[in-house]
């Protein structure tokens, strides 16, 4: 008898850390699903120089966020394609700014987007995944932690930075908590000289948030959908 109720006890708990464990899993897939459709593949000519990266939809008339170095000027030729390729726009430079290095640009079309601005900062340690377009494998998922948030200066406004693997063409793709919703934009990519540890820099959601108002001042930024 008692080594039946010993077993019991052992399933029962089992059970206890298992489900939610599954259960947080698929929190977890639903939430990168969710947040590939506000992803897209942005493409530009400069110069005759191709530059490809990420963006993330941020609004309901065409608007999407991504950084101001795959789109370094207002005579840049940007194509935007949606995560499954099924569509490809045209795209129009609406604001640049070099030293936070973000940018807004616009398709001519309406946009349904189901990502929410995060409603508070990351910590170190928190898990984050984003969406980007790596070696242009456009709509890639990669996860990681946040590795140090204490690197923010005057010259890196809006730094962080994530130990998460990123290519080229990772750049401007949204950084996403564990709830999917946006806390960040991948910047750059930094190889540890000491040990050859490959680290990403970020933009932190304050940055996108202070940018956002000036470049879309009639949108509300806290919790709603853009």
């Amino acid at each position: 008898m008692k080594v039946k109720l010993l077993l019991l006890a052992t399933v029962f708990c089992s059970y206890i850390v298992f489900v939610p464990m599954i259960a947080s899993m698929g929190n977890f897939s639903n939430a990168v699903q969710e947040s590939l459709k506000g992803s897209v593949g942005v493409f530009s000519v400069c110069g005759g120089e191709a530059l490809y990266g990420g963006g993330t939809i941020v609004g309901k008339n065409g608007e999407i966020l991504t950084v101001s170095h795959i789109v370094p000027r207002q005579d840049c030729d940007v194509v935007v394609k949606t995560t499954d390729s099924a569509k490809i726009y045209g795209a129009r430079i609406v604001k640049i700014d070099p030293v936070r290095d973000l940018a807004l640009i616009s398709v001519d079309a309406e946009t349904e987007n189901v990502v929410y601005l995060a409603g508070r900062k990351l910590n170190t340690g928190e898990t984050i995944f984003t969406v980007g377009a790596p070696s242009r494998l456009q709509g890639s998922v990669t996860k990681g932690i946040v590795s140090n948030t204490e690197v923010e200066t005057p010259a890196t406004p809006g730094a962080i930075i994530y130990d998460i693997t990123v290519l080229p063409g990772s750049s401007g793709g949204g950084v996403f908590n564990e709830e999917g919703e946006l806390a960040g934009v991948i910047k750059a990519k930094f190889t540890t000289v000491d040990s050859g540890s490959t680290l990403a820099v970020g933009i932190r959601r304050q940055a996108i948030v202070d940018f956002l108002k000036e470049s879309m001042p009639n949108e509300n930024y806290t919790r709603k959908v853009f």
